[in-house]
């Protein structure tokens, strides 16, 4: 049976929900790229959901995302704004793995989600052009992930 892949706004609806609906866009963004990369580090290159994330000026972004929630601005993102998203189900597995991450995530300070996502040798780090909006691609995010976990 083949896996189906889910929309990047699947998985940013459970992290809003899973976080009882308590993350920015900013940290929502930086959650959802870690999500992905350690997901494709982990299954050797199989991405956890679509997503076509850009380096921005603030990190790594998935602009379907980013569009959807960025009338919060800074504030926490409310469940509205999924309202035609009845959500299909996402695997078990993948459910349990993002509830997992989020032990750790949703405790770390949007700052140091940050300066992971900037952290010198990153995939956002690499492909950031002031003024551009530069793909961030899946070998971008496994060279990220393979870096990040050989320290």
């Amino acid at each position: 049976m083949t896996r189906r892949i889910h929309n990047a706004l699947d998985f940013a609806k459970l992290v809003c929900e899973l976080s009882n609906w308590k993350v920015t866009n900013l940290q929502l963004q930086k959650i959802l790229f870690i999500l992905q990369a350690n997901y494709m580090g982990i299954h050797n290159g199989t991405p956890l959901f679509d997503a076509r994330f850009q380096a921005w000026d603030y990190g790594p972004v998935e602009p379907s995302v980013y569009h959807r929630v960025k009338c919060y601005g800074a504030d926490p993102i409310e469940p509205w704004i999924f309202f035609n998203r009845e959500g299909e189900d996402i695997p078990s597995d993948e459910r349990d793995y993002v509830e997992h991450s989020l032990e750790t995530l949703l405790h770390i300070s949007p700052t140091q989600l940050v300066g992971f996502t900037h952290r010198t040798g990153s995939a956002w780090s690499r492909k950031y052009k002031p003024g551009y909006s530069n793909e961030i691609t899946a070998e971008d995010i496994m060279a990220d992930y393979k870096n990040a976990t050989s320290k």
